[in-house]
């Protein structure tokens, strides 16, 4: 593990009460939101976050179903928040997708994943964010200035790279509406983030015809 993260969980206990407070108000990436294949829908993503003393701990849960196939996501886990930079603890994840079952424990003080099937351990080279957490890093990263080059996040036991080829910022009626466009293989991932004056918090995200629009 980097001894900056080290460092930054060691000084927990001695982090001011206005950090903390910095972090109940900016950041956490909430509500509920739909989730559809073009114009047939395909179930909803609701997300929670809360902060206690120092530590952030969030919720994200996905229900569907497409062709006769339930589908069920559960991420929840911790992480640690400064004023640019959000430091991961630990994160549970769930899937089941039809009769496909998975379930990872990824672990950020060893640095490891565990496979809930087969208790098979994988060691991390570096922090990489659970999808939660890659909205929350986003969304305060923007609110910062401007986005990084590159996000690392993780997709069940492997690290992958979201660059960021675009990124627009256009004012609306609403707020500042901020656009990534970051490249997956040939395709490209759209993120939108809408702020209004020191708070921004994630819209939709769309892929293909796939997408996901904040519903409340």
């Amino acid at each position: 593990m980097p001894e900056s993260h080290l460092k930054k969980i060691g000084a927990i206990a001695l982090w001011s009460l206005s950090a903390t407070a910095y972090a109940i108000t900016t950041q956490g990436i909430h509500g509920e939101f739909n989730v559809g294949l073009g114009p047939l829908s395909l179930g909803k993503v609701t997300m929670v976050y809360n902060c206690e003393e120092d530590v952030c701990h969030y919720e994200t849960r996905v229900k569907g179903s497409f062709m006769w196939v339930d589908a069920y996501i559960h991420e929840q886990g911790s992480y640690i928040q400064d004023y640019n930079h959000l430091s991961p603890v630990s994160t549970h994840y769930e899937e089941k997708i039809g009769s496909k079952h998975k379930e990872y424990q990824y672990d950020f003080l060893s640095m490891e994943i565990q496979d809930a099937k087969d208790k098979k351990r994988i060691k991390l080279a570096d922090i990489a964010y659970p999808y939660t957490l890659l909205l929350n890093q986003v969304a305060l990263d923007l609110r910062n200035g401007t986005p990084k080059k590159y996000y690392d996040y993780l997709s069940n036991q492997k690290v992958k790279r979201a660059t960021v080829t675009a990124y627009h910022k256009t004012p609306t009626a609403r707020g500042i509406l901020h656009q990534l466009i970051t490249e997956r293989k040939d395709d490209n991932l759209e993120f939108y983030f809408l702020q209004v004056g020191n708070s921004i918090r994630f819209e939709k995200l769309e892929y293909k015809s796939f997408n996901m629009k904040r519903a409340n």
